[in-house]
């Protein structure tokens, strides 16, 4: 690699719009952590989630066409595609005909769309619903943070000053960063143009001599700056290594989306893990030349997503990834006189993917009755598809999701849990009492999990197996999916006293996992029939094997007396809770 000086790299970090890379400053406690990259896959179930932004507000009539209602060609009479030329994939709506490509996925089962998705109240105003989709807010909140960034701090909450070797999410596109901005910091790195990136990455900055730093009250500052700078040559080196180490098995096409999409390939196939990639296709503010502008737009999303997931299929990456389209609002559902159409509302979000089930999810737009402004109505709030994501997809929690969008969501049937591995831990396609035992002996310290099976045991992605964890599976077992909900818990007192442990009647206790400072051997105990107890060397762990409540107090006798160093506690919903010890 060629050396240049600070003034070249000043010079060449402009070449990129907007300034730049954007490092995750809240990312730092992981740069010298060789576990990063395990926890940060453990945390996401090893799963990826492509946003393809299509900017400008996709026309979703013109690509998931209603072809058997009269009122769609009625509204359209110059832009509407003709009923001849539809790629039909239901007895009455079809694909644009130059999304040849995803036809082909839907009729494998591997596409899903969701119709009719937007917001209440929505706004008109690219800016400003750009930002209601990034934030996950209400079309009435103004909220400074990204729904992606709330769910990278909450699963790494604690910030220093070491930049991570690996990032958290990386953007590219020259649109704004909000996605990534959390309450600390930017949460992943900001590729505004791939080409131009490629030349910074290429470089590497070096402190010339001619670089000291004065002895002045502006020194401590210029040497963060130069920090920062070389910190941004680091992390570029890192993307560039791992894309070396990565291949390209298509020859994509030559279009921007295609261009973004090969080098994220390359850099999933190198190895650097990322939960999050976001991508970007500008072009849909489609005011004029509706039917031109947009045939190239559809062929080149069709193609670029063609590429980008046979490519993950060739290399065997496809089972991890999961692609969604989002766009900041549709279009209204009649043409204007430029042969184009003007800003509007809701419209079809596609999800693609070799876990997705297959099929459409809601109803044909209602061309017959639309909102005050004449816009089509929305029938899913465009949160309920991050939620499923969130949950069906990665395996996160529904405190995690909740906290990350601000609210509860609905999910949708998205993604095929059913062979997600989450919970499965012996891998036999199906989550049992069986997985239940095995969970429990990786945390007595009985058996040791391998990645995989660590993956799995994670059911609440945290990064950690305990007794939440097995109390979200044994939930998960029992509902089969079903949503459910219970009273939260806040705290809850355990009694130590010379060899006995006892444990007061709480109505929503579904677990503890008790460990101590030396071994001890459990003598007897007095709990339900409906619970489980297993002792191995310094570790206890009780459960409810129904998630029904204590009926009475519990007692524990051991051999010895041995001083309590941990204590993890899980209500019935998988939620941790309090725990205070009191000793006698």
């Amino acid at each position: 690699m060629k050396k240049i000086s600070r003034k070249e790299f000043i010079k060449l970090s402009s070449i990129i719009a907007g300034g730049s890379i954007l490092i995750p400053r809240w990312l730092y406690p992981f740069i010298s952590n060789s576990n990063s990259l395990d926890l940060l896959r453990n945390s996401f179930n090893d799963k990826i989630v492509v946003v393809v932004n299509l900017n400008g507000g996709n026309d979703g009539l013109n690509t998931v066409i209603p072809y058997q209602d009269s009122n769609y060609y009625s509204l359209r009479p110059d832009i509407a595609i003709s009923n001849d030329s539809v790629l039909p994939i239901t007895s009455n709506l079809g694909l644009h005909p130059s999304l040849t490509h995803l036809a082909n996925y839907w009729n494998q089962g591997k596409l899903c769309i969701v119709e009719n998705v937007g917001y209440s109240n929505q706004n008109l105003s690219h800016f400003r619903s750009t930002d209601i989709w990034q934030s996950a807010s209400n079309s009435n909140q103004t909220i400074n943070t990204g729904w992606i960034a709330r769910i990278l701090e909450q699963i790494y909450p604690d910030h220093t000053d070491n930049l991570p070797e690996i990032p958290m999410a990386l953007l590219q596109g020259t649109t704004n960063n909000l996605l990534l901005t959390g309450e600390q910091g930017i949460t992943g790195i900001q590729v505004d143009d791939p080409s131009s990136f490629l030349d910074l990455v290429n470089s590497t900055y070096y402190n010339s001599p001619d670089n000291i730093i004065p002895d002045t009250s502006g020194g401590d500052e210029l040497q963060f700056v130069r920090n920062i700078d070389n910190t941004a040559f680091e992390y570029a080196e890192y993307i560039q290594n791992v894309a070396d180490s990565g291949s390209n098995t298509m020859d994509y096409a030559n279009n921007p989306l295609s261009i973004q999409l090969s080098s994220i390939a390359k850099l999933i196939s190198g190895g650097m893990y990322s939960p999050f990639y976001i991508v970007y296709q500008s072009g849909y503010d489609t005011h004029s030349d509706q039917i031109n502008r947009h045939g190239i737009l559809m062929s080149d999303l069709s193609l670029a997503l063609s590429n980008f997931y046979n490519d993950l299929e060739n290399q065997g990456l496809a089972d991890k990834v999961v692609i969604m389209t989002t766009s900041e609002f549709g279009r209204r559902p009649y043409q204007n006189g430029g042969g184009g159409t003007d800003h509007g509302a809701a419209a079809p979000m596609f999800v693609l993917g070799n876990t997705v089930n297959g099929g459409i999810i809601g109803n044909a737009p209602n061309l017959s009755s639309f909102d005050g402004n004449n816009n089509l109505l929305h029938e899913y709030d465009y949160r309920q598809i991050y939620s499923s994501l969130l949950s069906q997809h990665f395996g996160l929690s529904s405190n995690q999701i909740n906290n990350a969008l601000l609210n509860s969501f609905e999910s949708l049937d998205i993604i095929s849990t059913t062979n997600s591995g989450v919970g499965d831990v012996n891998f036999d396609n199906q989550v049992n009492v069986v997985d239940i035992v095995i969970m429990v002996n990786f945390i007595l310290g009985i058996t040791s999990p391998t990645n995989e099976e660590f993956i799995a045991a994670d059911v609440n992605g945290d990064g950690q197996i305990n007794v939440v964890d097995v109390v979200t599976n044994i939930s998960n077992i029992l509902s089969r999916g079903n949503n459910h909900s219970f009273l939260s818990l806040n705290s809850i007192r355990i009694n130590q006293k010379d060899k006995f442990i006892n444990i007061p009647r709480v109505h929503q206790l579904a677990g503890i996992e008790i460990h101590f400072k030396n071994n001890c051997k459990i003598l007897s105990s007095k709990i339900d029939d409906n619970w489980i107890i297993r002792n191995h060397d310094n570790k206890v762990i009780l459960y409810s094997s129904d998630l029904k409540s204590m009926s009475k107090n519990f007692s524990i006798k051991f051999d010895r007396y041995s001083r309590i160093d941990k204590i993890i506690t899980s209500d019935k919903n998988g939620s941790l809770i309090k725990s205070r010890i009191y000793k006698k």
